[in-house]
């Protein structure tokens, strides 16, 4: 098991997601802090994010607050399900920018690792066993 999870932090799967505000994990503790530290009530289950001025943009769907309406719009592709970022090596979607660039990223070091020129167009498995 520690394998698996060592090998999300190479591929950049998060398998825990918080039912709070989507936000997804590689690792289960990390979701476990996440959801102590950021989803503890304050009084009467309000969450510390509603009370934040300057955080005024708010999910509806899970009540995850944001400074900026773009990343509210961003963080809808969670509910959504939408991945609007595709890999045009290998068509992996991702509803981040950022997880594409660490796909790509991790792709070309594989690559360059290899040294191969038949693989150049085509994503690679991670694991090479």
């Amino acid at each position: 098991q520690q394998l698996s999870v060592h090998v999300h932090s190479h591929t950049g799967e998060k398998p825990y997601q918080c039912d709070k505000c989507g936000k997804k994990f590689a690792k289960s503790s990390i979701l476990k802090a996440h959801q102590s530290k950021i989803h503890q009530s304050t009084h009467k289950g309000t969450h510390q994010c509603e009370q934040m001025v300057d955080k005024p943009f708010k999910c509806h769907q899970c009540g995850k607050c944001f400074a900026h309406m773009i990343n509210l719009k961003k963080h809808q592709f969670v509910h959504s399900g939408e991945k609007p970022y595709h890999c045009k090596d290998c068509g992996k979607q991702f509803n981040d920018k950022s997880n594409l660039t660490k796909h790509i990223r991790i792709q070309l070091a594989l690559r360059s690792e290899l040294n191969s020129k038949s693989l150049e167009t085509q994503c690679l498995p991670v694991l090479l066993v």
